[in-house]
Parts: structure tokens; C-alpha cells; sequence
């Protein structure tokens, strides 16, 4: 096991020296991010369509008990973005989200959600970050979405 950490340890500082070398330098110039995603958790984003089991996914993935404030339903229930993170120590806690702002600025998860808050308050509306004791969670955040349109073609100005 330690001779495994240390051949992880020094890949993560390899992909954390050439982002800084390479991939920093452009992301300074255009004003597009830091190296803050670079230090952060491995985050799933899961996309589709309308009633395709998205959250039915995620519940699978938590062991079959579904994150705090998850509706599964036939009909369309997932309206916002919902960051589904573990808690270091938080085993056995009650299960709790964080609305808007609050969820955008939660720090215990491994990611820094607070670069969200550029998109404003309308956005911020239908974002929240729920905790789970479930072991998934522990070293990966999981994004549950609302569901794509089938059909529809982005428009161009």
C-alpha cells in the first residue's frame, strides 16, 4: 500500500507540474480558471435526457437509499443541480443539503464549488450540495442534472 501511494503521489504531482507548466499559462491569459480543479476530488457529472434514470443511478451508486431531497418519478423531477459529496467523519450524520450560495460554499468535499457563483443568483437558485455517508462518496462528488430536451438545437447568434 505505500509504494501504491507514493506511485499515486508522484502522478498527481506530474499532471500538477504540467498543468502548471502548459495549461495555467493559457487559462492566465484568457482569464478562463485557476489551478484549483487541478488539487480537487474526481467529480461525475451525469447527463441525459428527461426521465432516463439519472437519479435512479446516482441512488444505485449510494447503495440503493437515494441522496436528501432526491425525487424519482416517472414524470420530470430533477428542476436544478444537485452535488451529491461525502463528509470526512460525517458517518452516521442526518442528511442534509445546502442551498444556493451555502452549497457554493461548502468546503469539506474536496471541491471548491464557490467559481459558481459567477453564474449568479438565478443559477444559484437551482443549485445545492447534499451529503451522504455512502463510501461512493468519499473520494468522488457526483452531480445529478436535469434532463436534457430531446430534440433541441442550440441556437446561434
Amino acid at each position: 500500500p505505500a509504494e501504491r501511494i507514493k506511485a499515486q503521489t508522484e502522478i498527481i504531482n506530474e499532471v500538477q507540474a504540467t498543468y502548471r507548466r502548459f495549461v495555467r499559462p493559457v487559462e492566465e491569459e484568457s482569464h478562463f480558471r485557476t489551478d484549483g480543479d487541478v488539487h480537487n476530488s474526481n467529480l461525475v457529472l451525469v447527463l441525459g435526457q428527461y426521465s432516463t434514470g439519472k437519479t435512479s443511478l446516482i441512488r444505485k451508486l449510494l447503495g440503493g437509499e437515494a441522496y436528501h431531497g432526491a425525487r424519482i418519478a416517472p414524470e420530470p423531477t430533477t428542476d436544478g443541480f444537485t452535488a451529491v459529496v461525502g463528509e470526512g467523519g460525517a458517518l452516521g450524520r442526518e442528511r442534509r443539503c445546502k442551498e444556493g450560495q451555502l452549497g457554493a460554499g461548502h468546503k469539506g468535499c474536496g471541491i471548491d464549488f464557490e467559481g459558481l457563483s459567477q453564474y449568479g443568483e438565478r443559477f444559484l437558485s437551482q443549485f445545492q450540495v447534499c451529503f451522504s455517508d455512502h463510501e461512493t462518496v468519499r473520494d468522488l462528488v457526483i452531480v445529478d442534472t436535469p434532463g436534457i430536451v430531446p430534440g433541441m438545437q442550440a441556437s446561434r447568434a
